[in-house]
């Protein structure tokens, strides 16, 4: 569930203010992945990025997949992103 003041702060605060590293830390996965996503769209925001893939690749476990059927789906990967069997 994307958590919505984590990625208020995410995507309005500078990388480098002590807020935006305390709601990083405390945002799940698919926040973060959600912030990312908006970010990508703005430009000139390149450390804000890749401090948000960084934490992810912490945290990742599952990663949301968009499906061609309008739902998404969490998937399990390892370490190097390929899918468990």
């Amino acid at each position: 569930m994307i958590q919505k003041e984590h990625l208020s702060w995410l995507t309005s605060v500078p990388a480098t203010d002590g807020n935006f590293l305390s709601h990083l830390k405390q945002a799940n996965a698919e926040t973060i992945f959600e912030a990312i996503k908006i970010v990508e769209k703005k430009d000139l925001q390149m450390t804000k990025l890749k401090k948000l893939k960084a934490e992810l690749k912490k945290k990742e476990k599952f990663v949301v997949v968009p499906r061609c059927m309008g739902k998404t789906q969490m998937i399990n990967i390892n370490a190097k992103g390929r899918k468990r069997k």
